[in-house]
């Protein structure tokens, strides 16, 4: 069994912390130590079952080998707590794919990257590091999604697709076949990416305009 330890403590990590659960029933794999957050929330005393450790001090000066999973949504803070933690050497960043099913067997992963349970990965994928890829995605043949991007739920690349760093394709939006969207992109929800989109735009409904 791996230690890992979640980072942050909101919906994201509840989520998480399901999915892993109800994966360890089928293969154990993980040991939840605990989460980090910057304060105990009291609304996890409805998940009884993971303790708080503390603030992002107590990573910082962990004596011990374990496993860090960001459960954070944002691509910007996913990038700023990576920095802080790699401070310490004893922290690695183990990438976590919790779908059963679904995989193709040539895609490929970077470091602490996440796939959700439900996803559809299919072949000749590069999902890069620190990479969230939410529930019910679907990413077609031979995409490839750049470091500390976040698909939101029920996202869809439709193949060819490319995706740079850190940006954010918003829940239930459609990326047309053979598009490449830039690095720090927002796509609004429910959007439909029919044509490139440049570096820092946000872009929304269909089609996908800049705003």
């Amino acid at each position: 069994m791996e230690n890992i330890i979640l980072v942050g403590s909101g919906g994201c990590m509840r989520e998480l912390l399901w999915q892993i659960e109800e994966a360890n029933k089928r293969l154990p794999r993980y040991t939840v130590l605990g989460y980090v957050d910057l304060v105990e929330d009291l609304a996890m005393d409805a998940v009884g079952h993971c303790k708080y450790l503390g603030d992002d001090d107590y990573l910082v000066n962990l004596p011990m080998k374990a496993g860090v999973v960001l459960c954070i949504g944002n691509p910007e803070k996913r990038r700023e707590l990576v920095n802080l933690y790699r401070q310490n050497p004893n922290l690695y960043f183990p990438s976590i794919v919790l779908c059963d099913e679904g995989m193709a067997p040539d895609y490929t992963i970077g470091e602490g990257s996440i796939v959700s349970r439900d996803c559809t990965i299919s072949t000749n994928v590069t999902i890069g590091n620190f990479v969230f890829i939410n529930i019910g995605t679907i990413v077609c043949h031979d995409s490839i999604i750049g470091d500390y991007t976040t698909l939101a739920p029920r996202v869809t690349l439709c193949g060819n697709v490319e995706v740079g760093t850190g940006s954010y394709i918003g829940v239930s939006s459609t990326v047309k076949q053979g598009i490449n969207i830039g690095n720090e992109v927002m796509v609004g929800a429910g959007a439909v990416v029919v044509e490139d989109v440049d570096n820092y735009l946000k872009v929304v409904g269909v089609p996908a305009r800049p705003m």
